[in-house]
C-alpha cells in the first residue's frame, strides 16, 4: 500500500489550531502570527475559504497530557511521600512543631505552580482541610505543563486556552513560553 503525499494548503485564513474561536493565517508553509476572531467570512482579498488544515503542516506540539489513571497514581504517590516524610519529620523531632513546619513549607513551595499563593501553606495547619489541599495541589501539579484549571487573573497573561489533544470537546491551557505562541 503506497502512502499519498500530503498536500499542502493553500495560503488563507483557517481555524485556529492553538486558540479556541479564531482564525490563524497560514501562508502555505506555515502558521503566522496574524490572527483575527473566529468568523463565518474569509477575509476580503483572501480567495480561500476558512477550512482545516492536515496534521502534518501543524508545528509540533508538547506531548499530550498524562491519562487520568497515571495523574490519580502520581497524586496518591506524592500526597503519601509528604505524609511519610512528615511522620519521619515528627519521628527524628518528638516536637510536633517540626511536623506542622515542614508540611506548611512543603506547599508554600509548590503552591504558586498550582495557581495557589505561598500563603496557603498556612492551610496546612487546619485539621482535615490540609489533606484535601495537598490532594488538590499534587493533581494539579500531575497536569503540567498544561493546566486543566483556569488560571488566577494576574497570571492569565501566562497562559493560552488550547483544545485537548486527545480530547477535542475538552479545554486546556498551556504557557506561552512553550514555544507555540511567539
Amino acid at each position: 500500500m503506497s502512502k499519498r503525499p500530503v498536500q499542502p494548503s493553500p495560503p488563507g485564513w483557517y481555524d485556529d489550531p492553538y486558540e479556541v474561536g479564531g482564525l490563524r493565517y497560514f501562508d502555505g508553509r506555515q502558521w503566522t502570527e496574524r490572527t483575527e476572531p473566529g468568523t463565518a467570512e474569509p477575509h476580503a482579498g483572501d480567495r480561500w475559504p476558512a477550512m482545516e488544515v492536515p496534521d502534518a503542516e501543524l508545528p509540533p506540539a508538547p506531548a499530550p497530557p498524562r491519562p487520568r489513571w497515571l495523574r490519580t497514581t502520581y497524586t496518591v504517590v506524592g500526597v503519601l511521600a509528604v505524609i511519610g516524610l512528615d511522620d519521619l519529620a515528627l519521628y527524628l523531632r518528638p516536637v510536633p512543631v517540626f511536623a506542622l513546619l515542614f508540611q506548611v513549607g512543603v506547599v508554600a513551595i509548590v503552591a504558586p505552580r498550582a495557581s495557589y499563593r505561598r500563603v496557603a501553606g498556612f492551610a496546612m495547619l487546619i485539621p482535615v482541610y490540609n489533606v484535601y489541599l495537598l490532594c488538590r495541589i499534587a493533581w494539579r501539579l500531575t497536569c503540567l505543563p498544561y493546566r486543566d484549571w483556569e488560571p488566577r487573573p494576574e497570571e492569565a497573561a501566562g497562559w493560552r486556552r488550547v483544545r485537548h489533544p486527545t480530547r477535542p470537546d475538552e479545554l486546556l491551557y498551556l504557557p506561552v513560553a512553550s514555544g507555540l505562541f511567539r
